[in-house]
């Protein structure tokens, strides 16, 4: 795996071709279900990326500040918290919901292809493994941590082959259903994927449990993805109840 490719990031690279993989795939759906003008969305998602970078960034530093990790990195889910403030933000005036779960499986696709960037990139490793390693460039934050002629456990594949496989498994899932289907099985995958993970993600102790930063987000996305599942599968029958209620007294 090379980090570097005629002297740009291979993540980088990877990151930009999922952007506009996703980007294109979801502006066309967009275009297609006339919920908002391809210019306004477009703009939308490019400003919820850039916010996503500058909370993930400022998040790491706090709990660098805080003595939580070791240095300063970039991490998907709380950019992804930054860029969903941002999202909701921009499209406060449109249907929101609706423009959440018409995104969401290009936002995994593109996600897919990002994690494919690590792992050329050699970052967000796994452990050492002799049977199925996979060795790292010079250079690569798994190389600079365990040695060129180490083999490390290629997390970072197994987890963009698992984003691929949801990707398209939400074409299948009702689309009132996808947001909040989204939450719960990404945070049960991310939240199993993390113990195989080798690279310094934070930990923090909770009601005696320690936990890595990402896993206690995990936890939090499972949660919102149930409550928000049972919102959506009992909201009509309860309003209904309600309203009848109402009419009769």
């Amino acid at each position: 795996m090379h980090p570097y490719v005629c002297g740009v990031s291979s993540w980088a690279l990877c990151f930009t071709v999922g952007l506009f993989v996703g980007l294109s795939g979801a502006t066309t759906e967009v275009i297609r279900r006339k919920i908002v003008p391809h210019e306004i969305y477009l703009a939308g998602i490019v400003l919820s990326v850039f916010i996503g970078f500058i909370f993930t960034g400022l998040i790491t530093t706090f709990l660098l500040q805080l003595g939580g990790i070791g240095r300063l990195y970039f991490s998907f889910i709380s950019g992804l918290l930054g860029g969903f403030v941002s999202f909701c933000v921009w499209f406060r005036k449109y249907d929101l919901l609706l423009l959440m779960n018409t995104t969401v499986p290009y936002l995994v696709l593109a996600h897919a292809f990002g994690r494919l960037g690590c792992l050329f990139y050699g970052c967000c490793f796994g452990y050492p493994s002799v049977e199925y390693g996979v060795h790292f460039g010079a250079g690569s934050p798994a190389a600079i941590k365990f040695g060129e002629n180490c083999s490390l456990f290629p997390i970072q594949a197994v987890e963009s082959a698992l984003l691929f496989l949801l990707s398209g498994a939400f074409f299948f899932i009702q689309l009132r259903y996808r947001a909040v289907f989204y939450l719960l099985l990404y945070g049960i995958c991310r939240f199993f994927l993390e113990f195989y993970r080798c690279d310094d993600r934070g930990c923090f102790s909770l009601f005696c449990v320690s936990l890595s930063v990402p896993q206690w987000q995990s936890v939090l996305f499972v949660i919102l993805g149930i409550v928000g599942i049972l919102f959506l599968k009992y909201k009509r029958p309860l309003l209904k109840n309600i309203k009848a209620f109402s009419f009769k007294n």
